[in-house]
């Protein structure tokens, strides 16, 4: 059963089964080829009543009368709206986790619908892939793993019967997963836990301040972790929290994290400090063995540093400020 209902400023129809609703274009054209009948709605009418035969849904406008054929408002109401997005770069393979409660694979290259895998009873909330192991997780409570060579799901857990896990208050559902080597990561309306792939047993419990987990994900053996609650964490297996970063917002529904340049820049001012020290060094054992003059260390210490500036040579321009400068780098050996 559906509830309509109208607008009186514009054509705005609305039809909610649940928690669904079709909203009109400006401009829609319905053909139905039986009856040979052509319905259209304006823009910037009024809508000011309506009444539905088993075929037709009429409304009643300023001036004219218009009828809406059914199974074009159900055909509309049954297109899934798309929750979560992963893209298998290797194998090119697109996968869509929808409101339908199925996941779709496409090939990407040519676009076509190659599987619809099936097994969740309401919608899936979130995906996440690691070689031939897909994971989803889904607002009935389960979080399922298929092997991508089979049909079926392999394996399945439920968080919320966990004691340690389940947090009633909040309801069963699972927001956010994520997959490493050997370990599963999970939550939602249940606490975020850190299961073993294998056995799938619980082995944490994160005990943070939220009303819910949208998004968690691996990162250097730690775990990046957000959602209803004003901070981002990170942490350890072990549950310690290491970070717990601000947010203006109430809800963080996702996160993604960029290494370049920071990694770089992390590694030339370890390679800047290994120069450093290499010409402190030198001038050390040059001094206390042999007596060069003056001017044959500065030429030393010249070739040196123009030889790590053309090896560890910046790509962009604006990183050079993280070489320090001729003269502070003498006045740190000194």
């Amino acid at each position: 059963m559906e509830l309509l209902t109208s607008t009186q400023k514009f054509t705005l129809l609305s039809a909610v089964p649940l928690n669904l609703v079709l909203k009109s274009q400006s401009t829609l054209q319905l053909h139905n080829q039986d009856d040979g009948l052509e319905y259209c709605t304006k823009q910037d009418v009024q809508v000011c009543s309506m009444v539905t035969t088993e075929k037709f849904l009429i409304t009643g406008m300023v001036g004219e009368i218009v009828g809406w054929n059914w199974k074009n408002i159900k055909d509309a109401l049954e297109k899934p709206d798309v929750n979560s997005l992963i893209f298998d770069k290797t194998k090119g393979l697109l996968y869509a986790g929808c409101g339908d409660n199925k996941i779709y694979v496409f090939n990407l290259e040519s676009r076509q619908l190659l599987r619809t895998m099936e097994g969740h009873e309401d919608f899936i909330h979130c995906l996440h892939n690691l070689g031939n192991i897909l994971a989803s997780a889904s607002e009935d409570g389960l979080v399922k793993l298929w092997d991508l060579r089979q049909k079926e799901p392999t394996k399945s857990l439920q968080p919320h019967l966990k004691q340690e896990v389940a947090r009633p208050a909040l309801g069963k559902w699972v927001g956010t997963v994520a997959l490493s080597e050997d370990w599963l990561l999970c939550g939602g309306g249940p606490r975020l836990s850190l299961w073993h792939l294998r056995t799938l047993d619980v082995t944490t419990a994160f005990n943070l301040d939220d009303n819910g987990i949208h998004v968690a994900m691996f990162y250097d053996d730690r775990v990046m972790a957000g959602g209803a609650s004003p901070h981002f964490y990170h942490l350890n297996y072990s549950g310690d929290v290491y970070a717990q970063v601000p947010s203006s917002s109430t809800t963080i529904y996702s996160a993604v994290y960029q290494e370049f340049p920071h990694k770089r820049i992390t590694k030339e001012l370890k390679l800047s400090s290994y120069y450093l020290r290499l010409v402190n060094a030198l001038r050390m054992i040059l001094t206390s063995v042999w007596s060069f003059p003056k001017a044959w260390f500065v030429k030393l210490e010249e070739h040196l540093e123009l030889a790590h500036h053309l090896i560890w040579k910046p790509r962009h321009p604006e990183s050079r400020a993280h070489h320090p400068p001729r003269d502070g780098a003498n006045t740190q050996c000194q």
